[in-house]
């Protein structure tokens, strides 16, 4: 039997880290039974960061006639691969909202040509970010929040517009702050972002996605410069010097991860994509960094303390 095609969405160029997400996608392969060459291929295409080339980056792959397409893009761009086939099976990697933004009809039964993994676990934990910071930085009420992806209004497969931007606002709101949603669509629009940060008088500053993630340190340092709480979703800002986050930890995003890959393998094995569950993460952490509190003059309450899972000293 011949290997299988596997097509790689990226939503960078050749240029950006790819080559090291291609060795940590191959390394959870060959974990899990599969190796390159004896049980798949590879077909790789670029989105240079823009959405409007991922139609065309589609297009190459299904001419290449791959057997599944693996989606680590942001959520905008997934929206426009789906709108290309409906019968190439595919699999996203931690979409922010798939059920919001149609890519699926339920989490346990997708009914579509996709399914993947999520780490939105609808705005509980969203709410649970603006409380934590609220508790140690109580005088922060201009929350600047970075949102990477091409817009914060997204457009969705059944017809409306998802409103990422007043979502995250009105969240907000209700808990007595205000946000700003300010979106970038490629890591190099990072000092922009912060220049409107700083003209808005931010004195909190939060963000999410592939491109902020890559442009993260940019972030962390501004807001270490400024003098500003920080708080995020995944503990890797908060290791590089971030306040907090609450979010999915690194152990339970590697679960997370080899639950993708599993979905992947068994489109290959020949079931159907539209049966398999979407996967979501099974638990959260708070992790405190409590030397940049301090460098910012916070004070951690022992109650908030005795909440963490991850306290960083060092």
């Amino acid at each position: 039997m011949s290997p299988k095609r596997i097509g790689l969405l990226f939503p960078g160029g050749r240029e950006t880290d790819t080559g090291s997400y291609e060795a940590a996608f191959l390394e959870a392969m060959a974990n899990q039974g599969s190796k390159v060459g004896r049980d798949f291929v590879l077909v790789r295409a670029y989105c240079d960061w823009r959405t409007d080339h991922v139609r065309g980056a589609m297009d190459e792959l299904i001419r290449q006639q791959v057997d599944v397409i693996v989606l680590s893009t942001t959520d905008e761009m997934t929206v426009e691969a789906a709108r290309v086939t409906r019968t190439v099976p595919m699999v996203f990697n931690q979409s922010f909202a798939p059920l919001e933004l149609g890519l699926v009809d339920s989490y346990a039964k997708p009914g579509r040509n996709l399914t993947g993994t999520t780490v939105y676990a609808g705005p509980g934990v969203q709410n649970k970010r603006i409380e934590y910071l609220r508790a140690i930085a109580p005088a922060s009420k201009r929350l600047f929040w970075l949102w990477g992806t091409g817009s914060p209004s997204m457009p969705t497969l059944r017809g409306p517009a998802y409103e990422v931007g007043k979502t995250i606002e009105s969240d907000a709101a209700a808990m007595g702050i205000i946000a700003r949603v300010y979106a970038i669509g490629h890591p190099s629009e990072m000092p922009a972002a912060l220049a409107e940060a700083a003209a808005w008088k931010a004195d909190a500053v939060s963000g999410g996605g592939f491109p902020v993630y890559r442009a993260r340190q940019q972030l962390i340092d501004f807001a270490a410069k400024a003098r500003l709480p920080s708080v995020f979703s995944v503990n890797r800002y908060v290791h590089d010097g971030g306040l907090l986050s609450y979010g999915v930890p690194d152990e339970e995003s590697s679960a997370l991860h080899a639950r993708f890959i599993s979905q992947i393998q068994r489109v290959l094995r020949g079931v159907p994509v539209e049966t398999i569950p979407v996967e979501l993460p099974r638990r959260h952490n708070l992790c405190i960094n409590l030397k940049t509190a301090k460098r910012l003059g916070l004070t951690v309450s022992t109650a908030l303390l005795a909440r963490a899972d991850e306290l960083i000293e060092k």
